[in-house]
């Protein structure tokens, strides 16, 4: 069979353009956390299993703040060992501070030169630890805003809820951004609540997350990490986008010429 040069160009820049188009468009791991790299003396500032960024403590207000790495059985990480980050008050446990939106976990990491960013994470919530929390975002380092509703762990309290996620696509300023962070902090009972100090208004008090055991004191309770993952997809470099142009190019001239 013969064909015609005009119809191998046509199949040439279709099949360029189509090859480009269905390139890689999965989403690949930026930076994460899988706590089983650290040892001692990195407790408050866990360094990354995999990519650039840091992890810090916030809002522990209690005498030596102190994050340790327990075994994390349960967690969704299947390599060993098996480590979490445990985020507390002190050595003794206790969560710490009384403030709503004060206390927890922040991680930040360079997205630039991805766009789509996803987060992940599983996180353990001990029964003594805060109820609630939320998750807040940054765009520029150091200013949060509160993203997605209220994480309610009364149902996981003292066990791990893994695959925790939240799609930051549609955020403006997540994307290809070298300020991108976030953090995971507790947050008061958004509904009153009955304990053994009596009625606890809306929004002003910290629940237990085993919500029935007692009053929370902050003397107690933890949240543990493992698998914080941030995730993206490759922004095609500048020379991907020519090609593509000059693929949809060579398409159109040949059809002008067929058109002749």
């Amino acid at each position: 069979m013969i064909v015609s040069l005009r119809k191998l160009t046509s199949l040439a820049a279709t099949g360029l353009v189509a090859a480009l188009l269905a390139g890689p468009a999965t989403a690949a791991t930026i930076t994460q956390w899988n706590f089983n790299v650290n040892q001692a003396g990195t407790n408050n500032s866990p360094l990354p299993s995999s990519g650039l960024g840091t992890a810090v403590m916030v809002g522990m207000t209690g005498n030596n703040p102190n994050g340790d790495f327990p075994a994390a059985t349960g967690s969704s990480d299947a390599a060993l060992p098996n480590l979490g980050w445990r985020v507390r008050g002190n050595t003794a446990n206790g969560w710490s501070g009384t403030t709503s939106l004060l206390s927890g976990a922040q991680f930040n990491a360079s997205t630039t030169g991805y766009t789509n960013i996803g987060i992940s994470m599983d996180v353990f919530a001990t029964d003594g630890s805060p109820r609630y929390a939320q998750l807040q975002l940054t765009t520029d380092g150091s200013n949060f805003t509160s993203f997605g509703p209220l994480l309610d762990f009364n149902t996981s309290n003292d066990n791990w809820a893994n695959g925790i996620s939240y799609d930051f696509s549609a955020v403006a300023g997540a994307s290809d951004n070298p300020n991108f962070g976030f953090k995971l902090v507790s947050a008061f009972s958004p509904v009153e609540f009955t304990n053994a100090n009596g009625l606890q208004a809306a929004n002003t008090a910290f629940q237990r997350a085993d919500a029935e055991d007692g009053v929370y004191t902050g003397g107690a309770g933890n949240y543990r990490f493992d698998m914080v993952t941030i995730s993206g997809t490759v922004v095609p470099e500048p020379s991907t986008c020519v090609l593509i142009v000059c693929g949809f190019g060579l398409v159109a001239a040949a059809k002008r010429r067929r058109n002749a």
